[in-house]
Parts: structure tokens; C-alpha cells; sequence
């Protein structure tokens, strides 16, 4: 398989044989190595903060007709 995943060389079934091809290395940077974690901490932390807005502050200890539960 070469860098476009195109077949560059094929072993017949059932038989013990081997491929040689060269190996060209990649250049540049792949998502994860140029980021880290970034967006996935960025992802988190909104996260947290979407479910923390939704939280009501304080529970009230008073029941729906004014008196204490």
C-alpha cells in the first residue's frame, strides 16, 4: 500500500513469499502532534461549564405551598 492506500504490490493466496518496497517517510506534522489535547480540553471545560449554568445556584428548602419540608 503506498501513502493514498493504492495496492503497490500483492502476494499470491497460500504461499509463503515476501514483499519488499520502499519505505518513503512523511513530512509535516499530523493533527494530534501539531495540538495535543487542546480541543479536547477546550471540548471539556465548555462541557462542564454548559452543565454548570443548568444547575440551579441553591435548592430551596421550602415546599410549593410555602412551608418548610
Amino acid at each position: 500500500m503506498d501513502a493514498r492506500g493504492r495496492v503497490i504490490g500483492q502476494a499470491p493466496q497460500f504461499k509463503a513469499v515476501s514483499l519488499e518496497s520502499r519505505l518513503v517517510p512523511r513530512a509535516g506534522l499530523t493533527p494530534y502532534m501539531r495540538w495535543r489535547d487542546g480541543p479536547l480540553l477546550i471540548t471539556v471545560t465548555l462541557l462542564l461549564l454548559g452543565l454548570a449554568a443548568r444547575r440551579p445556584a441553591f435548592a430551596s428548602t421550602v415546599g410549593p405551598r410555602g412551608r418548610s419540608e
